[in-house]
Parts: C-alpha cells; sequence; structure tokens
C-alpha cells in the first residue's frame, strides 16, 4: 500500500504544479488586453503548459507501465508451488493479467518516454528546417 500512495502522491503533486501554470496563462491571458508583450509571455507559458502537460502524462505512464512490470517480476519470484490448489487459480489469473504491463495509452500512441523522444526529435527536425530555410532566404 505504501508504494500505491507514493504513486499517487507523485501524480497528485505534478498535475497539481502543472494545473497552476495553467492558472497562470488563463490569468495573463485575461490581463492580457491586447498587450504585445504580455501576449508574448502568454504564448511562452502556453507553450511550457503544453510541454509541461504532455511531459507529465509521459512521466506519468511511464511510471505506471513500470509499477505494473515489477508487478508482474514479483508475481513470477512468488514461492506458487507453497500455495492450495484454489489460490494457485488466482495465481494463474493474476500472471495471465498481467502479461501485457498497464500504460496510459491509445490507438496511435502510448503515453511514455518514448513519445517523449519522438516529440523532441520531430521539434528538433522542425527547427532545423526552419533555420535552415531563414538561411536561405538571406
Amino acid at each position: 500500500m505504501n508504494t500505491l500512495m507514493k504513486i499517487i502522491y507523485k501524480a497528485i503533486l505534478s498535475y497539481t504544479i502543472g494545473v497552476l501554470f495553467v492558472g497562470a496563462g488563463f490569468m495573463l491571458t485575461y490581463l492580457a488586453n491586447g498587450n504585445e508583450n504580455i501576449t508574448k509571455i502568454m504564448l511562452s507559458i502556453g507553450i511550457f503548459d503544453g510541454f509541461l502537460t504532455i511531459g507529465l502524462y509521459a512521466f506519468n505512464g511511464q511510471m505506471l507501465k513500470d509499477e505494473s512490470e515489477e508487478l508482474r517480476r514479483e508475481l513470477l519470484n512468488l514461492p506458487w508451488y507453497n500455495i492450495n490448489k484454489q489460490n494457485k487459480s488466482l495465481y494463474t489469473i493474476f500472471l495471465i493479467r498481467s502479461e501485457k504491463p498497464i500504460s496510459f495509452d491509445t490507438s496511435l500512441v502510448q503515453m511514455d518516454y518514448l513519445l517523449m523522444v519522438r516529440i523532441f526529435r520531430a521539434l528538433y527536425s522542425l527547427s532545423t528546417i526552419v533555420s535552415r530555410a531563414i538561411h536561405f532566404q538571406k
């Protein structure tokens, strides 16, 4: 139970920090009233919020995946030969269900550290293309 509380605490803390930044972005939007400098700051905070949100989902998705893999390892190390017949059938069900790690995923992406690597790789490629286009225009 202690490990579960640590996971929940980390998730709640990270989402709370994300919500604070989103709230700051909304407040600056309200206060901007067409001021160009505040609009630039608001855009910067919005981009930072996007990275923070994706990072939090990726971090928590990876943490969930790691914990489910750790559970699988613990189940495999359990001395199953000392368990009575009824509990062996439950143990078998747990083993079958733990073959695929639990993760945040959709039909398109799986939320883990690999997603962050793909996003940063795409952003790096995009920034390289833009910088070369600007360089060739001069």
